[in-house]
């Protein structure tokens, strides 16, 4: 089969990759990388134009293969690379992300078994107004407690603070969006559409991105499952969203910081866009001579977001067995291998460095793989049963399609399980009311 073919086939230039950067090798790994792409998209066509899938390939691009094909040539030095990294593995490691690919569209291309849905977790008008108003709620005690002031802060007068409680409350309004986004799958209603324009755009003027884009992208996939949208009305509106957000990225910093931007960009013309995907294809790089010299994590990497479900998880985790607490993130291993504990900015991470600084080439095949598989399980039976915990999952999946390139394996862990947990929740209480009712009368 022809994605048993594109794994093989990415394996062999994984293997054969040079040790030190060859143009030809990099531009041979993004032709595979491209003809997967386009086998996934001709696969999947007639069942998904949007979602994860294409803004995921869109961004996978961006932070693996923009800077060795198209950026170095020019400008070696661009951005975060000006801080230093191993050349010679460069051809390696666009390599790897070939391979992770294959990987994981040999996963989302295989076709799971239809299933019944199993669960009992439901969401009804009860569940979508409750959801809705706690988003509207933990927004307002966000904004009381100065996290649009933070966010104006630090993007817009460039000033660098440590983040207060009010960071603390903004898990729980990107969870609650993320959820009400889940809730307009099963429940249209206008009032919450206009509920989570508005705060996403307040959250978007002080500068920040992240969660206005996961928002966005889930309410985008609920209009368009819901509307005959054409391709190219699709298309066009992501064209003029990549604009938006790359004119907010150029203006919310001060002059004197958007006049280098500008400087530094000029180089390298449109790939300008995508800078904040492309600077981690840096993170993968470290991340490969990391492992390359004896410092794997086995796995501690892995932990740490998924005990960021539990209240002071992580630093329990680190007291009872000793793990460093740079060690349970990839993002905070590299920025401290860099600039040590005292460190005044992240280096972030990359989705493939990450799964590979956890579990080498193992881990690749068998992560990556299973990526893909479990997210075309949870879409299809999503949309042939209604089941929640697929909708919720597939959808937290999707709000974070583009930054888990550029972020860890498990980043969507802690929304996913907290959905869930507040969904069964809310079922309970409704159902013990109305338990309660029926045994009065």
């Amino acid at each position: 089969m022809i994605r048993h073919f594109l794994v093989l086939l990415s394996s062999i230039i994984y293997i054969c990759a040079p040790y030190n950067y060859s143009f030809v090798w990099c531009v041979i790994s993004l032709v595979v990388f491209l003809l997967t792409s386009f086998y996934i998209f001709y696969k999947d066509f007639k069942n998904e134009v949007f979602g994860f899938n294409l803004l995921f390939t869109i961004a996978y691009f961006a932070s693996n293969y923009i800077f060795p094909v198209f950026i170095y040539p020019i400008n070696e030095s661009y951005s975060l690379f000006h801080h230093g990294y191993d050349v010679n593995v460069i051809s390696k490691c666009t390599s790897l992300a070939t391979l992770a690919f294959s990987l994981y569209a040999c996963g989302f291309i295989k076709k799971p078994k239809k299933e019944k849905s199993k669960n009992s977790l439901y969401i009804g008008n009860n569940e979508t107004i409750v959801i809705a108003l706690c988003a509207l709620f933990t927004f307002f005690v966000f904004v009381a407690l100065g996290g649009l002031t933070f966010y104006i802060n630090q993007y817009a007068n460039s000033t660098i603070e440590r983040g207060g409680v009010y960071m603390y409350v903004n898990l729980f309004v990107s969870m609650f969006m993320t959820m009400s986004g889940v809730c307009l799958y099963y429940n249209n209603k206008k009032w919450v559409w206009l509920l989570l324009i508005l705060i996403t755009i307040s959250i978007l003027i002080t500068g920040s991105r992240t969660l206005p884009i996961a928002v966005a992208s889930v309410l985008a996939y609920v209009y368009i499952s819901k509307h005959n949208v054409s391709t190219f009305m699709l298309m066009g509106g992501l064209l003029i969203g990549v604009i938006i957000l790359f004119a907010i990225g150029m203006t919310r910093t001060s002059s004197a910081t958007l006049q280098d931007s500008v400087a530094t960009t000029t180089d390298i013309g449109l790939w300008a866009v995508f800078t904040d995907l492309v600077v981690t294809n840096r993170d993968l790089y470290d991340t490969y001579s990391f492992v390359d010299s004896g410092m794997m994590l086995w796995g501690l990497n892995f932990i740490g977001p998924i005990l960021a479900v539990i209240p002071f998880g992580q630093s329990l985790f680190c007291y009872l067995t000793g793990a460093k607490w740079y060690e349970m993130s990839s993002a905070a291993f590299i920025t401290y291998q860099a600039f040590g504990e005292d460190a005044s900015t992240g280096l972030g991470t990359n989705l493939v460095g990450d799964v590979y600084l956890g579990a080498g080439v193992v881990g690749v095949f068998v992560m990556f793989y299973l990526l893909g598989y479990f997210v075309r399980k949870s879409r299809d039976k999503m949309r042939s049963s209604k089941d929640v915990v697929s909708a919720v999952f597939y959808l937290t999946m999707l709000s974070n399609a583009v930054f888990i390139c550029r972020g860890s394996y498990f980043v969507f862990f802690k929304n996913f399980v907290w959905g869930l947990v507040t969904i069964y929740i809310i079922n309970s209480l409704y159902r013990s009311v109305q338990k309660s009712s029926s045994l009065k009368t």
